[in-house]
């Protein structure tokens, strides 16, 4: 008789335990329902699809080495953010703008909700791009013919690169009299790249905005 109390006892520990993930299941599924976005695809059919916005933190950078060889100067990092973040054919990277450019307000998407940021956030895109392109070019080196052909165009714009990288500042600020006028070419470019992009970001917060106005909070 004790024996079969204990199994019962257990048994019910095990279904409140199930309940409990079920609800947390359920909690889960309701969190991600409130960041997907209902499209209409007309370029074929007249279909819907579901699709979800990527976290800002989440976002991935891959796929323009391009935007390296193609343009210079700051378009290098203005056409990168165009592509990653303000393309239209990838809404689900529709993520970031800047609100107010006088109070400094930038919004960013993570789970869910729009974030209230500074613009410090404008310094963390760029050094992630620069990171990018510094681990893009290592790549490249490793492929010998594709380097060959490259070789020219990546030697020239490299300098666009580490014109804006931290890194390479502080190494120069390491003998700071001898490199007094590139650390002052550094920091002008990189001010630029970062005025330009909060300009960038702000110009096309109407479209990010437009996608998240289509967001569902319940799907039926």
């Amino acid at each position: 008789m004790e024996e079969m109390k204990n199994t019962i006892i257990k048994l019910k520990e095990e279904l409140e335990e199930k309940e409990n993930d079920i609800i947390k299941l359920k909690e889960e599924n309701e969190r991600l329902k409130q960041q997907v976005v209902i499209y209409n695809d007309n370029r074929t059919t007249n279909h819907n699809y579901i699709l979800q916005i990527n976290n800002y933190k989440d976002t991935k950078y891959e796929g323009n080495i391009n935007n390296l060889i193609k343009y210079i100067g700051k378009s290098i990092y203005l056409n990168t953010i165009k592509n990653v973040f303000l393309n239209k054919e990838k809404p689900e990277n529709h993520n970031i703008y800047v609100a107010d450019k006088n109070r400094g307000i930038i919004k960013i998407w993570n789970e869910g909700i729009w974030q209230s940021k500074n613009m410090i956030i404008i310094d963390e895109i760029i050094n992630n791009i620069v990171e990018y392109f510094n681990l893009s070019i290592e790549e490249i080196k490793q492929d010998k013919n594709r380097y060959e052909k490259l070789k020219k165009t990546i030697i020239n714009k490299v300098n666009y690169i580490q014109m804006c990288d931290l890194n390479y500042l502080d190494d120069l600020e390491d003998d700071e009299d001898e490199n007094k006028e590139r650390i002052e070419r550094c920091k002008d470019f990189r001010k630029m790249v970062y005025d330009e992009i909060i300009i960038l970001l702000h110009d096309n917060k109407n479209m990010v905005k437009e996608s998240h106005k289509k967001i569902k909070t319940k799907i039926n």
